[in-house]
């Protein structure tokens, strides 16, 4: 009988084990992530190795699309990329790793140091961000926080014009519409 008292023991404490390991890998002790399915076959980006020190920026985007593969249609016929992508009942797809560099900012320089987070929908009309969307773009947000030293939150109508297709001369996503997520929008945030 000490045999099987003996192996009962190792026996809790491996389950003990591997229960707080999994605990502790799902962020119940520290930053919690949302769902975020993985969609491939975005082609234009950079391969990189960027840690949680490289990326201090947040760039928030919207485009009109009928969905994630539409999306990603869309991304490879204009050669551009992102992130993330948050569809319109809140679904949050990742299309890139986020230590690769996306081409979403129209900017090197801010692309080179941020994630973009592509939403689904048409940002000229008013309520077009659903409460499913805002809701999984707060957790993502706050996600990427936990994870790289984001210092920044800004709409792509906030990236500085460097010749290429940010700034507010050529874009207005998404701050020319509702004010939402608390994301700075004309160099304000919002409660």
């Amino acid at each position: 009988m000490k045999g099987r008292s003996g192996e009962r023991v190792w026996w809790i404490l491996l389950c003990l084990i591997v229960a707080i390991l999994a605990i502790v890998s799902l962020g119940a002790f520290g930053q919690t992530c949302p769902t975020i399915f993985l969609a491939e076959g975005i082609k234009h980006y950079q391969n990189s190795s960027r840690d949680k020190n490289d990326v201090d920026t947040i760039v928030i985007h919207a485009i009109k699309v009928g969905g994630v593969g539409e999306v990603i249609k869309t991304f490879n016929e204009e050669k551009v990329s992102a992130h993330y992508f948050i569809d319109r009942d809140g679904t949050i797809y990742q299309l890139v790793d986020p230590k690769d560099i996306t081409w979403h900012a129209g900017n090197k320089a801010v692309n080179k140091r941020s994630i973009g987070i592509e939403h689904n929908g048409d940002w000229t009309k008013e309520g077009w961000v659903t409460d499913s969307m805002y809701r999984a773009s707060a957790a993502l947000v706050r996600c990427l926080m936990g994870y790289f030293n984001i210092t920044e939150i800004i709409g792509h109508n906030e990236v500085p014009y460097n010749g290429g297709f940010g700034g507010i001369s050529r874009k207005h996503d998404p701050c020319k519409g509702p004010e939402w997520l608390g994301i700075r929008c004309d160099g304000q945030y919002w409660d």
